[in-house]
C-alpha cells in the first residue's frame, strides 16, 4: 500500500518538471539562443525519462483497470483516462522520435509539443479528480493483509460501539414509552 502511494505521489513533481521544461524548451526555441535551448532540452529529456519510469510503475500498479477496461469496455468515467493513456503514448513515441530528429520545430516536434500540452491539461484534471478519492477507497484497493486485519478489527470495534449505543438508545426509548403510557392512562407514576 505504501508503494502505490509513493509511486502515485512521485508522479506529480516529475510531471510538473517535465511539462514545465517542455514549455521552456519550446519558448527557448523561438528565442534563438542555442545554449539556453540545449540546457532546457537536456533537463526536459532527463525529467521526462524520470516521468516515464514513474508512469510505467503507475500503470503496472493499476494494471487491473486496463485489463477490466479491455474485458468490459470503457465506461463513461473511464473515457478521459483512456484518452489520457493514448495521448501519453503519443507524447512518449514522438519524444523518442525527436531524439533522432534534428530540430524541435519539425512537424514531429510540433506534434510532440501540442500533444504534450493537451496531455498536461488532461493530466491536471485527472490528478485533481482523484485527490479526494485517493484517501480511503484508493488505499483500500491496495491494502496488505496486515492493513486488512487492522481495518477489520477497527470496523468490528466501531460496530460493537454502535450496537452498544443503539441498545442504550432503545432502552431510553422504552423507558420514555412506558412513562408516556402510564401518563396517558391517567396515572402519573414513575415506573
Amino acid at each position: 500500500m505504501k508503494k502505490i502511494f509513493i509511486i502515485d505521489w512521485s508522479l506529480i513533481p516529475v510531471f510538473v518538471l517535465s511539462a514545465y521544461s517542455g514549455i521552456e524548451l519550446h519558448v527557448a526555441d523561438y528565442e534563438g539562443n542555442h545554449e539556453v535551448w540545449h540546457n532546457w532540452a537536456v533537463f526536459h529529456v532527463l525529467t521526462s525519462l524520470l516521468f516515464l519510469m514513474a508512469s510505467i510503475f503507475h500503470i503496472a500498479t493499476h494494471w487491473g483497470w486496463y485489463k477490466g477496461t479491455a474485458k468490459n469496455g470503457i465506461g463513461r468515467k473511464s473515457k478521459v483516462t483512456a484518452v489520457l493513456s493514448v495521448l501519453f503514448l503519443s507524447v512518449v513515441l514522438t519524444g523518442f522520435a525527436l531524439l533522432g530528429i534534428e530540430g524541435a520545430g519539425s512537424p514531429v516536434g510540433q506534434c510532440h509539443f501540442w500533444a504534450g500540452i493537451v496531455t498536461t491539461v488532461l493530466s491536471i484534471g485527472h490528478i485533481l479528480k482523484r485527490l479526494p478519492s485517493v484517501s480511503y477507497t484508493h488505499l483500500r484497493a491496495h491494502e496488505t493483509r496486515h492493513d486488512l486485519v487492522c481495518r477489520l478489527l477497527l470496523e468490528k470495534k466501531k460496530k460493537k460501539k454502535s450496537e452498544h449505543t443503539r441498545k442504550a438508545d432503545i432502552s431510553t426509548s422504552m423507558t420514555a414509552n412506558i412513562t408516556q403510557t402510564v401518563t396517558i392512562k391517567g396515572k402519573h407514576t414513575e415506573p
